[in-house]
């Protein structure tokens, strides 16, 4: 797609890129609609509805592919309720109110803004699906392969993050639900998805990847330079393993992939402290959930940390998605460093897309920990 940069300055509007949009400011929602519709290529229209599927596909992609057109389903029903925002929706979350936007009218462009967010998701779990479809699960059942050691990181991929998600697009059963949440909820959740995909098919596949892919890549990579100033503010000090793990790809001594690994997983275990400490969570759990779930060995669980991270986010399924997703990345951690500790062969690109999905993650739990510090 020649044009996606275009395109994802049109329609990301969390973004704020205006170069395209600024022509843009007179037209209708219809037309906004068309302009979008028209720098996609006909083929790629076909990949985002699915018409474009193989005949034959692995028999442990299936429930993944189904629980993604079942998503993307469902948010092409949310899309088109758009035309149903009015005045009336009073019940608005501020960050919808501070997306520079395409159009004239407030109403027209918070239509425009809800349109976006649709679209941007809708497009990231089409890329997905392309990335479970390019998925080698020959690696993956091989016993004698190194691979064979990342299929639970592939089976939590499978049946806990993809139905994960699905409940939480679910959940959203009209506009009304989705301007309640924070802008950026929707677009980073179908990210996080991609991302994880992206990384189990660059441990597993040698095919070239798709302009669309890599554009895609470049543009998330950009918006991941958030990650140094939300870490500062968090805490520094969380700023040493974070640079720790980025310095190494570019060093060429031997144990620089230990290296790596080893920084994200401190990092993580840091971060998940940091943002939910014990002390603040112990008290916060019901006495109902004192439970193993919950608590082990008198210290919250992840779990509890995830859920007390999202606790004003009034939303059961996306701290639910937020836990899977998390658990999902530090187990993929884990099961790299299993597979290096055997053959440090991983390749640069790999460690490059563990890096890219690690630092994606890490603003998205952020960004959440913030939205529930500034709502209390």
């Amino acid at each position: 797609m020649e044009k996606y940069n275009d395109l994802f300055t049109a329609i990301n509007a969390i973004g704020e890129k205006l170069a395209f949009t600024r022509d843009l400011r007179s037209t209708t929602l219809d037309i906004f609609k068309d302009q979008i519709d028209s720098l996609i290529p006909p083929t790629w229209k076909q990949i985002m509805t699915g018409i474009q599927e193989p005949s034959i596909v692995a028999q442990e992609s299936m429930a993944s592919l189904i629980d993604l057109s079942t998503t993307q389903n469902h948010i092409s029903l949310l899309a088109k309720q758009v035309d149903l925002i009015n005045e009336a929706f009073i019940s608005l979350h501020d960050s919808w109110n501070q997306i520079i936007g395409p159009l004239t009218s407030v109403t027209e462009n918070l239509k425009a803004n809800v349109y976006t967010a649709y679209f941007d998701s809708s497009y990231k779990l089409s890329l997905a699906r392309q990335m479970v479809l390019a998925i080698n699960f020959e690696h993956f059942r091989d016993d004698q392969s190194l691979l064979s050691k990342l299929g639970n990181s592939l089976r939590i991929f499978n049946n806990e993050l993809m139905p994960s998600i699905n409940r939480f697009y679910e959940s959203q059963e009209s506009v009304q639900n989705t301007l309640q949440l924070p802008a950026f909820v929707l677009p980073e959740t179908s990210q996080e998805a991609f991302l994880h995909a992206y990384c189990l098919r660059n441990m597993t596949s040698t095919e070239d990847s798709s302009v669309e892919e890599d554009q895609l890549i470049q543009v998330i990579e950009e918006e991941n330079a958030d990650c140094i100033s939300l870490l500062e503010y968090v805490n520094p000090k969380l700023i040493i393993p974070f640079r720790g793990a980025h310095e190494a790809i570019h060093q060429q001594n031997t144990d620089r992939k230990r290296h790596i690994l080893s920084s994200l997983r401190e990092l993580w275990n840091r971060l998940l402290h940091k943002l939910a400490p014990n002390n603040e969570v112990l008290p916060w759990i019901p006495i109902p959930n004192r439970n193993e779930e919950y608590i082990v060995e008198d210290k919250p669980t992840r779990k509890a940390r995830i859920m007390y991270i999202c606790r004003n986010i009034n939303n059961g399924s996306l701290s639910e998605f937020v836990e899977v997703d998390v658990k999902a990345l530090i187990e993929f951690f884990k099961a790299l460093n299993r597979v290096h500790e055997l053959d440090p062969s991983l390749t640069e690109a790999q460690l490059n897309s563990v890096l890219i999905r690690s630092d994606s993650a890490i603003k998205y739990l952020i960004n959440i920990w913030k939205e529930t510090q500034e709502s209390e």
